[in-house]
């Protein structure tokens, strides 16, 4: 992992545009958090609270969501190929195209 937020309160905290590539958020508060423009390539997401947070134009291809909780999470041109999601649909509305170059990339 590149840098470690687990279980941290980072509510409404701003990393716009930020390069989070392989960063463990696993269990954190990221609530009204902005990440919009960041690059978060085989992030863990996992079990965190995206209630509010807006990630509009993200890279989170690879990266992994389950069990990943909140309404009104903004994704708008955000890149999915490849991304784990939580098993609850109505928290991350969108449908994902699967390509196979990029599913080789999480699997290595």
């Amino acid at each position: 992992m590149k840098a470690g937020f687990a279980g941290a309160n980072l509510r409404g905290v701003s990393f716009a545009g930020s390069d989070l590539e392989q960063t463990n958020f696993y269990q954190a508060n990221l609530r009204q958090s902005l990440l919009r423009g960041s690059s978060l390539f085989r992030a863990n997401l996992r079990q965190s609270n995206l209630e509010g947070a807006q990630l509009a134009g993200s890279n989170l291809q690879c990266a992994s969501l389950g069990g990943a909780h909140g309404d009104g999470v903004g994704l708008d041109g955000a890149l999915l190929d490849g991304t784990v999601l939580p098993n609850q649909a109505r928290v991350i509305p969108v449908t994902i195209g699967r390509r196979k170059d990029v599913a080789l990339r999480c699997s290595t």
